[in-house]
Parts: structure tokens; C-alpha cells; sequence
């Protein structure tokens, strides 16, 4: 990251804790509110399986930090072989707690959905189809727009906090 980019960050992360401190109750509400509706919602997509949800999670960050580095912005196909963001069922057993047998009995059923796909080395990483979405996505793609607007209704009431504790600093 660039150090501009780094500095705005630390800026911007220094300004919520701040409001976060400045807000408590009002931040604390209005995130709960956000994160039952979206476990509430990815809990009702997954039939209960929030384990399930867990791993496809990390094995997710994985491939979203390698597009990110490659500069990508959409789904599909990544540039170049051995680019896609890979892990174990070790390494995912060590980050969530779960057991590393449920972890791969978990993974398996994600790969017969089409989801995930396992390479030589025994690493998980995104399915692509070859299609412009990726197939986990195209499925699911209702809770990622519903997602979409639950995250921008967050961010939405945190810039409002944002605006009004600024003009109280001011006054």
C-alpha cells in the first residue's frame, strides 16, 4: 500500500474511534442492527450451517486479497497461473477453531456445489467457471446485493454520526 493510502487510513480509522467513543450507543445499535440482519440472513441462505458460512469466508479473503493485489475489480478468471488465493483445511481448522475433519467434510460439500476447487497440492481456492461471476457468487448473488445494501446503510449512518459529531466539535 502506498504510503498516502496508508496515512489516509490511519486518518480515517483515528476519526471512527473517535466517533465510535464519541457515540457509543448510537454506533454499538446501529452495527448490532447491521450484523444480526446479515447473520440473521446468511443463517436463513445456509439452512443454519454458519460453519459452512465460516469457511467459505476465509477461503473468500484469501481470493478477494489476490485480486485485490492484482488489481482487480470484478469476478471471473484471474491474470496469470497460481494467482488465486489458496489455503488447507488446516490452515482454515486453525483460523475459525473448527475441527479440521468437519472443516473438510464441509469443504468437500462446497466443492460438489460447485463452489470451491481443490488443486494438486490438496490447496482450496474460489471455483471459476470460466463465466464472467464466479459460480459461489452468481448463487448466491441476492444475499450479496441485500449485503451490499445492509453495508451501505451502515456506512451511511456512520457518515451522518460522522457529519453531526464534527459540527458539535465545532460549536
Amino acid at each position: 500500500m502506498k504510503t498516502d493510502e496508508t496515512n489516509a487510513i490511519a486518518n480515517y480509522t483515528q476519526l471512527y474511534r473517535d466517533l465510535y467513543r464519541d457515540n457509543y450507543v448510537a454506533i454499538q445499535y446501529n452495527f448490532v442492527q447491521f450484523f444480526v440482519e446479515h447473520l440473521a440472513d446468511v443463517s436463513r441462505v445456509f439452512g443454519a450451517d454458519l460453519q459452512s458460512v465460516l469457511i467459505l469466508a476465509i477461503v473468500g479473503q484469501n481470493d478477494l486479497q489476490v485480486r485485490i493485489r492484482a488489481g482487480m475489480t470484478g469476478d471471473g478468471a484471474l491474470p496469470g497461473e497460481g494467482l488465486s488465493g489458496r489455503t488447507n483445511a488446516s490452515s482454515i481448522a486453525d483460523i475459525c477453531g473448527i475441527p479440521r475433519e468437519t472443516v473438510r467434510r464441509k469443504l468437500d460439500a462446497m466443492a460438489k456445489r460447485g463452489w470451491l476447487s481443490r488443486d494438486d497440492a490438496g490447496l482450496w481456492h474460489i471455483a471459476i467457471d470460466g463465466a464472467k461471476m464466479v459460480p459461489v457468487r452468481r448463487e448466491l448473488i441476492e444475499l450479496d446485493q441485500r449485503g451490499a445494501e445492509r453495508t451501505a446503510r451502515l456506512f451511511g449512518q456512520a457518515h451522518a454520526l460522522a457529519v453531526e459529531n464534527a459540527k458539535k466539535k465545532k460549536l
